[in-house]
């Protein structure tokens, strides 16, 4: 496992160097600057600014100068949040996102994963039905859809819960339902798929011929096998979540990651675009390499090597 580790660290590092290549080259080549349409300012005062924050000199050397801060862990300041850097600024709105993200895949996984399995269980009968219709509508509803209809339902009818901002528990209901929609249509189609497989296999007759109870022959011997593509699923989905949803965030007025990043990217904040698109890919990065060794230690024909 150590081996595994240690392997995988290494080869972050190129991934890491791509994506920060990429996003500075696009960013760089798109119309527009930070500084672009301050019309209130006078031309020598938009001199300045490009002076102050490097962005009036060669391409190649911005380029370069942006590795050698990366280097030593600092993703530059913020053209947008003046006197601010890039590594405060998700330093504080991150918490937020994390928190909205688990609570949103645990209710994806707390739905998704019974409704999954029953719908195995119970297969073409009336509850795998109600189960794979639920997954349809998560899927096929989008968010921009889904929250502003929950919001009118349970905020400006019943008004039963805040139609956005963020504090109390309560301001986190409706966007951790919205956002684990599809998260359960997605959990509960791959358990059942998976279970149905499971259930179909060898060990599990011989369990059912041994007179095990169907409930003992699920909890202990299927379930097991039938959560791995679960597991599998689950890395890049809780590094997209704990990272930052865009539109739930965007909706609820939410400070975390996703609305830095659209304010960012309107405000042609480079360094701030870049910050969070980095921050994403090396959390999306680490969450597979712990799915990696949470899938070896559930399945043991999975080897280290």
């Amino acid at each position: 496992m150590l081996r595994l580790i240690i392997r995988r660290l290494l080869l972050m590092l190129p991934v890491i160097f791509t994506v920060a290549s990429i996003t500075f080259f696009l960013l760089r080549l798109a119309p527009g600057s930070p500084f672009a349409n301050e019309k209130a300012f006078e031309p020598q005062v938009i001199a300045a600014l490009n002076e102050k924050y490097g962005l009036n000199r060669p391409l190649h050397v911005q380029y370069f100068n942006y590795l050698k801060q990366l280097l030593k862990a600092d993703l530059g300041p913020s053209t947008r949040y003046i006197g601010r850097s890039v590594n405060e600024i998700i330093a504080e709105h991150l918490p937020h996102s994390i928190k909205l993200g688990l609570a949103a895949y645990s209710i994806a996984l707390l739905v998704g994963l019974p409704l999954g399995i029953l719908s195995a269980v119970y297969k073409h009968s009336i509850i795998d039905y109600l189960a794979m219709a639920i997954a349809v509508i998560g899927v096929s509803v989008p968010s921009f859809v889904l929250g502003p209809t929950l919001v009118l339902i349970f905020s400006l009818t019943l008004f039963w819960l805040p139609p956005a901002r963020w504090g109390s528990l309560e301001h986190l209901v409706l966007p951790s339902i919205t956002l684990s929609a599809a998260y359960i249509a997605y959990i509960a189609r791959i358990s059942r798929s998976q279970m149905l497989e499971v259930l179909s296999s060898d060990y599990i007759r011989t369990a059912f011929a041994k007179g095990l109870s169907p409930w003992t022959v699920i909890t202990r011997h299927a379930l097991r096998g039938a959560t791995i593509p679960v597991v599998s699923f689950s890395g890049p989905a809780l590094a997209l979540l704990l990272t930052g949803t865009i539109v739930v965030e965007r909706i609820f007025a939410i400070p975390g990651l996703g609305h830095v990043f659209i304010e960012a990217a309107n405000a042609r904040d480079y360094s701030v675009v870049m910050g969070i698109t980095l921050f994403v890919s090396i959390a999306t990065l680490i969450m597979n390499l712990l799915v990696d060794i949470l899938l070896g230690i559930l399945d043991p024909r999975i080897s280290f090597k």
